[in-house]
């Protein structure tokens, strides 16, 4: 980029390094979101792909390209509050937050993205050849990357919370999650999954895990077959400290990145307050969200977690 503003960019991708130093969050209002991915628009789209990870606003997107950077993948938190059973409702919704893209290689939205949470999916169930994972394809396909959210699907006259990573190519991978909420009634109206599945993609190789999964470790153990793992979840605030401890835990003791992305809002349930992150290998927060919908990303730097492996072999050392 050499123009004139090429010494601002850099000047202003100082700035943001600075910040980022000191909180693991940089927070914006509204207002300077959408100044900020105005300008990234217009003039900053092939300079902030430094490790930064600002937000993306919706209102005015990142146009999505191509990106050849060997040894990071880009992962998007897509935080929405769903409204039950309004699923075109909310997937216009998230096509005005998701816009055009962030330049990323994944895009991660939470447990019933665009259904919303119940325990009675009869009214709100679709089959895998319904409006959902047609809109989850049509995305992957825009984005020229992976999909990834969970909706309650009627296969076999059994309901299942699945989760679906769709690829740009319109493959789908699925993962039935298996450990039903038995508390609040989960168990008695899904059949519970049996499959551990990792999948991967351009290179990365990721766990696939549901909201309640997060509390069984011994089911998430990394046996050196994977890179990442993700948690899709509608977890609400009353043990939102348990969201952020166990996610923590999970990426540490497996010696990977965790990407945990939650829902926002309110329903029948009650309140749901976000708490979206990515957790680095060593246990530090890489990027994370508060209650409001929003899109967050950051660049997984896949070398480091080589290197780490590689001086401080834990995972050859596992049960």
């Amino acid at each position: 980029v050499d123009t004139p503003n090429h010494y601002m960019v850099h000047a202003i991708r100082g700035f943001f390094t600075v910040l980022s130093a000191h909180s693991n969050m940089v927070k914006f209002s509204s207002a300077k979101i959408e100044v900020f991915s105005k300008c990234a628009n217009e003039q900053w789209g092939q300079s902030l792909r430094n490790g930064d990870s600002p937000r993306c606003a919706g209102t005015v997107p990142i146009v999505q390209k191509k990106r050849n950077f060997a040894g990071n993948m880009r992962i998007a938190l897509v935080q929405n509050a769903p409204e039950l059973g309004k699923s075109d409702e909310n997937l216009r919704k998230l096509d005005a937050l998701i816009g055009s893209g962030c330049a990323s290689d994944i895009y991660v939205m939470p447990e019933m993205f665009a259904t919303g949470q119940s325990n009675e999916p009869a009214g709100i169930a679709e089959s895998m050849d319904g409006n959902v994972i047609a809109w989850m394809k049509d995305k992957a396909r825009m984005l020229d990357a992976a999909v990834v959210g969970s909706l309650p699907v009627l296969e076999g006259g059994k309901y299942w919370n699945r989760l679906c990573f769709v690829m740009p190519d319109g493959s789908v991978t699925c993962y039935d999650k298996r450990h039903l909420f038995t508390y609040a009634g989960e168990a008695q109206h899904f059949t519970r999954g049996t499959d551990r599945v990792v999948v991967s993609f351009r290179g990365l190789r990721i766990l696939l895990q549901v909201c309640y999964d997060l509390r069984f470790p011994v089911f998430s153990r990394n046996h050196d077959d994977y890179d990442a793992v993700i948690y899709i979840a509608a977890w609400p605030e009353k043990r939102v400290f348990a969201w952020d401890t166990l996610l923590r835990a999970r990426a540490l003791e497996n010696q990977c990145f965790a990407i945990g992305v939650n829902r926002c809002g309110t329903d029948q349930f009650g309140f749901y307050p976000g708490h979206s992150a990515i957790i680095g290998p060593y246990g530090d927060t890489l990027v994370e969200t508060d209650e409001n919908a929003q899109m967050v990303f950051h660049d997984l730097d896949l070398d480091l977690l080589a290197r780490f492996r590689a001086k401080f072999p834990v995972l050859q050392d596992a049960d």
